[in-house]
C-alpha cells in the first residue's frame, strides 16, 4: 500500500470525504472578552485551528485545493505519521485522538500534490501572532522549494518514500473511502462499525502499531 489516511471513526463515511477548515466546523470562538481588546482564553480545539490553519491555507494557495493529507510508503514509519499509532498510547495521548481507522490505497488519481514531510514542519511551526486570536505564516522561498520540490515527478516522490520511510506526504482535495484497498482499526467493535457502514469485511483488519516514545 502506498497511500495511507487515518481519521476518527466518528468522521468516517461510506463515500467521499473532504478536508474542512476546523474553525468553520467549530464556529466562532468565545467573544465575551474580545471587546476589551485582551487575549481571551479559548478551548484546545480553537487553539489548534489557530495554530494549524495558516499553514494549511498557505499550502492550499500553492496546490489549488484545501489539503486532505496522506502518508506515502509501505514502511511502518510511513504509517506512523498518519497518527494512527497515537491511539494506542496509554499515557500522554494527543488531544482529540480517540478511535482512528487507517485507510490505505494502492494508488490515487490526480490531482495529487506531494510534500516533503520534514520540511513541512517549517510552516507548521512558523505561525506568528499578528493580533488577538489572529495568526499567519510566512514561508521563505528556500523552504517553499524544500517542501514542494516543484521539479519532482510522481516517480521521484515514490522513490524518496521507499528510500526514506516517513519522509513524504501527499495531499488530495477529496478521498473516496470506498476505494480503500485495506482498512485497519483498533478493535473488533470498530471493525463491526465499519462493516455495518458498507466496507467489505475482507478488507477490514484489527491491527495495532508499535508505539514509539516521544523522545
Amino acid at each position: 500500500m502506498l497511500f495511507h489516511h487515518a481519521r476518527e471513526i466518528d468522521h468516517v463515511r461510506f463515500g467521499v470525504v473532504r478536508q474542512e477548515r476546523l474553525s468553520r466546523l467549530l464556529g466562532p470562538e468565545p467573544t465575551e472578552c474580545l471587546r476589551s481588546g485582551e487575549l481571551c482564553p479559548i478551548d484546545d480545539w480553537h487553539e489548534q485551528a489557530l495554530y494549524m490553519e495558516p499553514a494549511y491555507d498557505w499550502l492550499a494557495e500553492r496546490i489549488g485545493f484545501y489539503p486532505l493529507f496522506l502518508a506515502v510508503g509501505d514502511h511502518e514509519d510511513a504509517l506512523r505519521i498518519t497518527g494512527y499509532a497515537d491511539q494506542f498510547r496509554r499515557k500522554h495521548r494527543p488531544a482529540g485522538v480517540r478511535n482512528r481507522a487507517l485507510f490505505s490505497f494502492a494508488d490515487l488519481p490526480e490531482p495529487l500534490a506531494f510534500q516533503d514531510y520534514d520540511a513541512w514542519h517549517f510552516p507548521l511551526g512558523g505561525t506568528m501572532e499578528i493580533g488577538t486570536h489572529r495568526r499567519e505564516v510566512i514561508v521563505p522561498p528556500y523552504w517553499e522549494r524544500a517542501i514542494l520540490k516543484a521539479s519532482w515527478r510522481r516517480s521521484d516522490w515514490l522513490r524518496r518514500a521507499r528510500r526514506a520511510p516517513g519522509s513524504v506526504q501527499a495531499a488530495v482535495p477529496e478521498l473516496d473511502l470506498r476505494a480503500a484497498d485495506r482498512i485497519w482499526c483498533r478493535n473488533q467493535a470498530t471493525r463491526g462499525r465499519l462493516i455495518a457502514m458498507g466496507f467489505a469485511p475482507e478488507r477490514v483488519e484489527v491491527r495495532r502499531l508499535r508505539v514509539e516514545p516521544w523522545w
